[in-house]
């Protein structure tokens, strides 16, 4: 698998939101584009060949289980339960683990984003002890392959 570095945050965020099935691939120079999240949901261990050495790990709440789906929920889940594994082995790799309960928010609907981001601000927050924590102060300065990052 190729790790690309050199793309516009727009276009990666927009790869990043090509879940098969309901959203176009994004193509890049040579590439097509589907979410990472079908190969890799929490990709701890990229960032740590790209010289990360802290990781502040941020993911869903996969473990639980509504019986009220449809269809695209119960895809959406089947997906959950492929990386479940693979995201508990990456949490465990991580410095900080925040799991983000969006069980009240639709993921794919239109209609809970503010409530989503809502959500995964309150719960960042909640945890912002453990942040600072990790990163140090805020004028400490960390990198990531010659980027620096200000933890705040």
């Amino acid at each position: 698998m190729d790790y690309i570095s050199d793309i516009s945050v727009g276009k990666a965020v927009r790869s990043s939101m090509a879940f098969p099935a309901v959203f176009t691939p994004c193509v890049f120079r040579d590439y097509v584009f589907i979410d990472g999240g079908t190969k890799d949901n929490l990709p701890v261990d990229v960032l740590k060949k790209m010289g990360a050495d802290k990781i502040i790990a941020i993911s869903f709440k996969l473990d639980e289980y509504k019986d009220d789906s449809n269809l695209l929920d119960t895809i959406l889940r089947a997906c959950d339960i492929f990386s479940y594994r693979d995201v508990l082995d990456s949490q465990k790799k991580s410095d900080v683990v925040i799991e983000i309960d969006i069980a009240q928010a639709k993921l794919l609907s239109i209609d809970s984003i503010d409530e989503a981001i809502k959500i995964g601000y309150d719960t960042v927050m909640k945890n912002k002890e453990k942040i600072v924590g990790v990163c140090g102060t805020p004028e400490k300065k960390n990198t990531i392959s010659n980027v620096p990052l200000r933890c705040k």
